[in-house]
């Protein structure tokens, strides 16, 4: 699949980084010592891009009681479209 920009707002809701190691001018590495970026990549592709971040990991993020924290904040991204 080859992705394609797009300018139209975009909202990313993710857990927060694991920022284990500090490779300095504002560039991390997770504890697997891969890059982690902000934006996931996303930004070349949708610069009208807003993260958001939410409690939990990529699994738990969904689940109880961590879903409520990340559906109020869809609720307020969506209130205000």
């Amino acid at each position: 699949y080859q992705v394609h920009p797009i300018d139209v707002p975009t909202w990313l809701f993710r857990p927060a980084l694991d920022q284990t190691y500090d490779l300095g001018g504002g560039r991390y590495a997770n504890a697997d010592r891969e890059l982690v970026l902000p934006d996931n990549g996303w930004t070349p592709f949708v610069p009208a891009l807003t993260v958001v971040e939410a409690p939990g990991d990529h699994d738990t993020m969904v689940l109880e009681p961590n879903v409520r924290a990340l559906a109020t904040a869809l609720r307020e991204v969506l209130a205000g479209l």
